[in-house]
């Protein structure tokens, strides 16, 4: 399977078919793989250097994103895709600045630790020549698309049947293993069913590493007036979606501020790892972690309270961003409801009696776009009894989506949630959705349901106004009842009294797209703010520390369920504490090492802060459903800064790359020489 050479430690090579997974497992050992050890690459420094060895001799453009069709666009060496955005005069504001302070930032690999794993049954008709496909993916209309163009056939050919799935986080985005079991079953004309172990997922897809510099000009009042952000990107052996998050990540690289001037040098790159997909954030967590580190030291440098700085410079509702009118966002909402909550400015914490033991506090806040442009399709089908059926191509990850659904439909037709049902999809009867991914679903189905009520409540009317002999403008549709001038009628009578036998459905579609920006400016359907506030407690002889409060704040417009929202904002954070204090994906000579549930740490239940607050702050965004926006990211960026400025406060020692360890806090220390080690 690997075409011409292998580019990573991981990548399939051979494939064998069994009737039994026990038979595969000893098939496989029989497998004998012949390989001329080749040079390999696994760090972007070195992976960028003229004489460096190329994963990809030749580059082929994207087949379905036509975004992506210059995704071998530099001439660097290994470089998949170059992205720069520039605002303003970055040379003249440095040259004005009072203070300019610039330091490099890291995070590492990680994976989506998603607990159920990669499985996919594909079943091919070799007389219709055709496939039926059931998995566990974010994007079934992708998949269709992608597994038809590869084997030469209409979409039309292609079924994919998504049921509700265990966790995803990005991971599952675009195609997997899906084209593979396509392959396999055509091959031996039979249901073909692959699932991979947890280990096995470590191999097949994983958060980008980054090597970040940020360079930033501010005055002595705090007033920032450049700032310069370079991001490499590992985006490991193959280019996947990295190309689009260098873009999207690489415009929010300067964080949640306006910005005079400004310059991103946004680059993915090439090295012998396993690929770099979308992740819980999209890239954006990773450029956070550099920039909300280096305002909380540039707030330092100048002498300036942190927070202080970042409600100086942070961009308003209706104000500019990146030299460009923003609208509703809601970011300085976030922010100031963490700051109340607090009393950030009133309250001074207390040390412990133990002089060894420091307390230190630290916030980080965010603005994060959609993927922009998109289009999400709804058909709702209205039965005889006012049973409603709605039909998207919204995939179930855990995130609640069919009770959301079911709400803004029940809402929209005046009706109650009972009698409203949320399928699952499948392409062979649902519309086209673009994906269930960046926190989108709400917002763009959202609208599309809405609509498709809308078209169904007009053909209620015409239905009322021709049964009933009576105008149209003397009918309205509210609460669940036709109300016209000659008496009112549940939905469901007007139905069944219009058709033959008492039967029939009203059939409504909703369509809802959303544009492309202009050049190399980022339009975002909506915007997607948050902020932490994070209290620590450090041991300065050892370095561990201990996260004793945490408040989390984000904007999801407005709260259609406001108890999923809390869980989608609490658990974005748990998911980033993982980040923050462990995770990572370590390397030896390209092999990960810890490429396992054993090694690999994630967070537990005893992990989260015992003292822990969610706020919902509702801006109202006012192009979404009564308001509402997404809300599952905010916080997977936040959570990583905010813990590492609190450490910075309490002992000193600013930890640069995550996770943020024992070692490296006990190493900060030292280098800070700003505590008494006891």
């Amino acid at each position: 399977m690997a075409i011409g050479k292998v580019r990573y430690v991981g990548e399939p090579v051979a494939a064998v078919i069994a009737e039994r997974p026990d038979i595969a497992a000893v098939a496989s050992t029989e497998v004998v793989v012949e390989c001329k050890k080749l040079q390999s690459v696994t760090d972007v420094v070195k992976a960028r250097k003229e004489n460096a060895p190329l994963l990809h001799e030749s580059g082929e453009s994207a087949a379905i994103f036509e975004d992506l069709a210059m995704v071998h666009h530099s001439e660097e060496p290994n470089v998949a895709y170059a992205y720069e955005l520039n605002v303003g005069d970055i040379e003249k504001g440095f040259e004005e600045a009072d203070v300019v302070f610039e330091k490099n930032y890291a995070t590492p690999m990680v994976q989506h630790v998603h607990l159920e794993p990669f499985v996919t049954t594909a079943s091919y008709n070799a007389a219709k020549n055709s496939f039926r496909i059931v998995t566990g993916n974010q994007t079934p209309h992708f998949v269709r698309r992608e597994v038809a163009r590869i084997f030469g056939i209409p979409s039309s050919k292609v079924e994919v049947e998504v049921p509700q799935m265990g966790g995803a986080f990005g991971s599952k985005t675009y195609v997997r293993i899906e084209p593979l079991v396509a392959a396999l079953s055509r091959v031996v004309k039979a249901p073909v069913k692959l699932r991979q172990t947890s280990s096995e997922s470590f191999d097949t897809s994983v958060r980008d590493g980054t090597q970040t510099r940020v360079k930033t000009g501010v005055t002595h009042d705090g007033v920032i007036i450049a700032q310069e952000v370079e991001v490499i990107w590992d985006s490991g052996a193959y280019a996947d979606i990295s190309p689009r998050k260098v873009k999207k990540a690489g415009y929010t690289a300067p964080g949640a501020y306006d910005i005079p001037n400004v310059r991103v040098i946004s680059k993915s790159v090439y090295t012998n790892k396993p690929p770099g997909v979308a992740y819980r954030g999209f890239g954006v967590a990773q450029t956070a972690w550099a920039v909300e580190s280096h305002i909380d030291d540039v707030a330092r440098e100048i002498g300036m309270d942190p927070v202080e700085l970042r409600i100086r410079n942070i961009t308003q509702d209706g104000g500019t961003y990146n030299g460009v009118a923003i609208g509703i966002h809601g970011a300085p909402q976030c922010l100031q409801a963490i700051v109340d909550e607090v009393d950030w400015f009133g309250m001074k914490l207390k040390q412990p009696s133990k002089k060894h033991i420091k307390k230190g506090r630290g916030i980080a806040v965010t603005l994060k776009t959609t993927i922009t442009p998109s289009t999400s399709e709804a058909i709702v089908l209205l039965d005889a009894d006012g049973s409603v059926n709605v039909i998207t191509g919204g995939t179930e990850i855990g995130q609640g989506i069919i009770t959301t659904l079911a709400q803004i439909t029940a809402e929209g037709l005046g009706i109650g949630i009972e009698y409203v049902n949320v399928n699952t999809p499948n392409t062979n009867s649902a519309p086209f959705n673009t994906s269930t991914t960046s926190s989108r679903s709400t917002f763009h189905l959202g609208n599309a349901i809405l609509r498709a009520v809308d078209e169904l409540k007009e053909q209620l009317v015409e239905l009322a106004s021709e049964d009933l002999e009576i105008e149209k403008s003397d009918i309205i549709v509210e609460d669940g009842f036709v109300k016209t001038s000659v008496g009112d009628y549940s939905i469901g009578d007007v139905v069944a009294s219009h058709f033959v036998g008492g039967g029939g459905t009203l059939i409504g579609k909703g369509y809802f797209s959303t544009k492309a920006g202009r050049e190399n400016r980022y339009e975002s359907a909506f915007w997607m703010t948050g902020a932490t506030y994070a209290e620590v407690s450090v041991d300065t002889r050892t370095g561990k520390y201990s996260i004793d409060k945490w408040v989390n704040s984000a904007d999801c417009g407005k709260a259609i369920d406001p108890v999923r929202c809390e869980g989608q904002i609490l658990g974005a954070a748990v998911q980033a504490l993982g980040h923050a204090m462990s995770e990572e994906m370590v390397f030896e000579s390209g092999q990960q090492v810890n490429k396992s549930l054993l090694d690999y740490k994630v967070p537990a239940i005893g992990d989260v802060p015992k003292e822990s607050k969610v706020i919902i702050v509702e801006s109202g965004d006012p192009n979404g459903p009564y308001g509402a926006k997404g809300v599952g990211e905010s916080n997977t960026v936040t959570v990583p800064p905010a813990i590492g400025n609190a450490i910075r406060d309490a002992c000193g020692a600013r930890v640069r790359e995550l996770p943020i360890t024992p070692d490296k806090v006990l190493r900060g220390i030292e280098e800070a020489s700003e505590c008494i080690i006891i």
